[in-house]
C-alpha cells in the first residue's frame, strides 16, 4: 500500500523556495509517525495465538531525502494475519491506518499548495 504523489518537479516550482520543501518533509514524516502509531493501536489481535511480535516490529523508516515514508510490520507472517488464509480470517491492521492517515495526508499536501 502506498500513496504516490507524481509531479515533484512541479511541486517544487509551485512551492519554490527550499523553505516550501522543507515543509512537505514534515508532512512526510509527520503522517509517517501518525500511520506508524494507528498502526501499532491497530495491532490488537483477538483470534489465534499473540504474542505481541507483530506490534512490536511495525516499525517506521523515512527515505529518499525525507520524501517517503513507510510503516511497514516485520514479521513474515503480518501479511496472513492482515488478508487471512482460508483457514482463518483476516485481522486486518495496517490497512485502516494506511486509509485513515491517507485522507490526511492529502489533505495537509492540499493545505501547503494552497
Amino acid at each position: 500500500m502506498k500513496v504516490e504523489i507524481n509531479g515533484l518537479s512541479e511541486l517544487k516550482k509551485a512551492l519554490g523556495d527550499k523553505l516550501a520543501m522543507g515543509a512537505v518533509k514534515k508532512i512526510v514524516r509527520v503522517n509517517g509517525s501518525e500511520m506508524n502509531q494507528k498502526a501499532v493501536r491497530n495491532a490488537v489481535f483477538t483470534r489465534g495465538y499473540s504474542t505481541g511480535q507483530t506490534r512490536r516490529s511495525i516499525a517506521l523508516n523515512v527515505g529518499r531525502g525525507g520524501l517517503e515514508a513507510r510503516v511497514k510490520p516485520g514479521t513474515d507472517y503480518a501479511v496472513y494475519v492482515e488478508y487471512g488464509t482460508r483457514f482463518m480470517s483476516a485481522q486486518p491492521f495496517m490497512r485502516p491506518s494506511f486509509n485513515a492517515q491517507k485522507v490526511q495526508f492529502l489533505s495537509d499536501m492540499r493545505r501547503l499548495v494552497e
